[in-house]
């Protein structure tokens, strides 16, 4: 995970707190239009346990 604030950049581990939030942005089809042709749209809850 990557996370951008001001000034500052912080690359981690996905944690399980994420899962909203990722789900939330990759159920977006600009985000999948930019992935390869197996990133699934709508991306939900079953796609994120999967992936």
């Amino acid at each position: 995970m990557i996370i951008a604030r001001k000034d500052e950049v912080i690359i981690r581990e996905l944690e399980k707190a994420d899962f909203s939030k990722l789900v939330e942005y990759a159920d977006n089809e600009n985000v999948s239009i930019n992935l390869f042709d197996a990133f699934p749209l709508p991306y939900t809850n079953r796609f994120y346990r999967i992936w």
